[in-house]
């Protein structure tokens, strides 16, 4: 392929990514929006930032939600250190490249032995949407909401189809802190 022909690629490639900008927009006062908790089948890619006593790390995150089903992918640069998580019912299976393990346990334990991080993972799939757990006690607060012992802020949304999702989310618990950034929603 000669140069002209590559710069033009390029050149076009510039301009449909500037066509499809994201809309984006701080998050004012928290409004939780009661029609997401219609969303049953949704999946991000993103970015994950954790900080821990004496630890942090970073990975990419793709989290694919199903009703009655979590798969997540973490990965490093250029997909080092790639673990599958598949949260299921009964079970989590972990894949860590080397080998795949099955636990018969909660998913936070599970959590908790691989990132020295206990989150209720089922509460998160509706944090990523701005949502409270239904099924647990929450207090709301301007930017966001406290449940679970964990208080969740929302820091700025982006335009997914007719709806405003999470784009930047930032947990906190004790002295666990976890910044999530969505580069894109898919919603089913």
């Amino acid at each position: 392929m000669s140069l002209n022909k590559r710069c033009l690629l390029v050149l076009l490639s510039l301009l449909l990514v500037a066509c499809e900008q994201q809309v984006l927009r701080p998050v004012g006062q928290y409004q939780p929006e009661s029609s997401h908790y219609k969303i049953k089948q949704w999946s991000i890619d993103g970015r994950v930032a954790v900080q821990i006593p004496k630890d942090s790390f970073s990975a990419s995150l793709f989290w694919r939600h199903r009703p009655g089903e979590e798969v997540l992918e973490l990965s490093g640069p250029f997909g080092q250190g790639r673990t599958v998580i598949e949260v299921l019912p009964a079970s989590v299976r972990v894949d860590d490249g080397r080998q795949s393990r099955i636990y018969h346990q909660p998913a936070e334990a599970v959590f908790r032995h691989y990132f020295s991080i206990a989150f209720p993972v089922h509460a998160l799939s509706f944090w990523l949407l701005g949502l409270a757990d239904p099924a647990a006690p929450v207090v709301l607060n301007n930017n966001g909401f406290v449940q679970n012992g964990w208080r969740i802020e929302y820091k700025q949304d982006q335009r997914v189809g007719d709806v405003f999702l999470p784009r930047k989310i930032r947990l906190s618990r004790q002295q666990t802190k976890i910044k999530i950034i969505i580069d894109q929603w898919k919603i089913r």
